[in-house]
């Protein structure tokens, strides 16, 4: 029996919660830059302006539809892979 691993699905581009060291804020979510260490880095645009984030500190409602789309995609190049 071979393991399975949950896939890690992406945030999107939207709202989003920035959870900092000393508050959260609000931010928008513009897009996804790579990866750097094994973590997911995300570029953000705040108040302030625009800054990458980790995504260990940010949080997003779900979206279902685009979660299971993501999934989808992601099971089908696996299988166009193994034939």
């Amino acid at each position: 029996m071979s393991q399975f691993k949950s896939p890690t699905l992406r945030l999107r581009v939207g709202p989003a919660v920035w959870h900092s060291k000393e508050y959260d804020y609000p931010v928008e979510i513009v897009r996804f830059l790579g990866e750097m260490n094994g973590e997911e880095y995300y570029l953000v645009r705040t108040t302030l302006g625009e800054t990458g984030i980790p995504r260990s500190q940010l949080e997003q409602e779900p979206d279902y539809i685009e979660d299971a789309r993501q999934l989808l995609s992601r099971m089908i190049k696996s299988l166009r892979q193994r034939s």
